[in-house]
């Protein structure tokens, strides 16, 4: 799932992956089933590292998050 062609992308090798695919599959219900937002975006960080990265990327300015992206992808 995080491979193409045998190639591991770097950002995945420094963070690791966490995630299985039943975790995937259970947020993806939530969003389906969710009856609070009926309109809401259906994009939701899945995982911790993700929902901490997410919440960090909203507070900081763009030419910080540029700066972990590059980090992060090598």
């Amino acid at each position: 799932m995080v491979t193409r062609d045998g190639v591991r992308a770097a950002g995945v090798g420094r963070l690791g992956v966490r995630l299985t695919a039943d975790d995937v599959a259970a947020a993806a219900w939530r969003v389906v089933h969710e009856r609070r937002r009926p309109l809401g975006s259906p994009h939701r960080p899945v995982g911790r590292q993700t929902r901490l990265l997410a919440a960090v990327s909203a507070v900081s300015p763009d030419w910080a998050n540029r700066l972990v992206v590059r980090r992060l992808a090598g």
